[in-house]
């Protein structure tokens, strides 16, 4: 959110029909780069209205999202049809004035599980507000003064739009379990080591079931 900026390219990009081929690929990435570089120089405009106005040093600013997008993971492109991370994994960048610019570097990212609905608590904490009751939240409040705070032991993903998944995420292996597929060949169970597989390529569940006990 701080850094320079420059006005989006006048060379508009326009997502492909269907990935074909690289060049496909190529241009549904750099249409994605596109709306990214849009999107960030209106916030640098926003931002710099701010401070004209003497305003940004109170403003809190918060940038998140509703899903990820898959780019080719398990054979899913620009959409959100998975419960693997490529989809449910979504930005949280905050800054909150007199807290966040106090952190260092090593404070500014943090790398724990957490969900979305983490940040409803959050901002009641921050805000000095109580939690209604009924919200499932945990605030991650400490975070954003420099103090440690473990992320969650793991995380019950779901996705109900283009697929029926359900899945698990516990430390770095995602077990995931396909109620109805849509219209996508996937496995009714499948595992995979984040660590070292990101992207979801290589299925352990046929060759390492007893991985998934704990997440099942």
């Amino acid at each position: 959110l701080h850094g320079a900026y420059g006005a989006p390219s006048a060379q508009a990009h326009t997502m492909p029909d269907a990935v074909r081929h690289r060049a496909d690929f190529e241009q549904l990435i750099d249409s994605y780069d596109g709306e990214i570089a849009y999107w960030d120089f209106h916030m640098g405009r926003l931002i710099d209205e701010l401070k004209r106005l003497g305003l940004y040093e109170s403003t809190a600013i918060i940038v998140t999202g509703d899903h990820g997008e898959a780019f080719g993971e398990q054979g899913v492109y620009a959409e959100h049809a998975m419960a693997h991370p490529a989809c449910t994994r979504v930005p949280m960048i905050i800054r909150w004035p007199g807290l966040t610019d106090r952190l260092d570097a090593a404070q500014r990212v943090h790398d724990g599980l957490a969900y979305n609905l983490d940040l409803g608590p959050t901002l009641c904490e921050l805000l000095g507000l109580p939690v209604p009751t009924g919200w499932h939240g945990r605030s991650f409040a400490p975070l954003l003064r420099g103090q440690p705070l473990a992320g969650r032991e793991y995380l019950v993903l779901s996705q109900g739009v283009h697929s029926f998944q359900r899945a698990v995420r516990m430390g770095s292996m995602l077990y995931m379990r396909t109620l109805h597929p849509g219209t996508y060949a996937v496995n009714p169970e499948e595992l995979y080591d984040l660590a070292v597989d990101p992207n979801c390529t290589h299925d352990l569940m046929p060759s390492q079931p007893e991985r998934a006990a704990p997440l099942k």
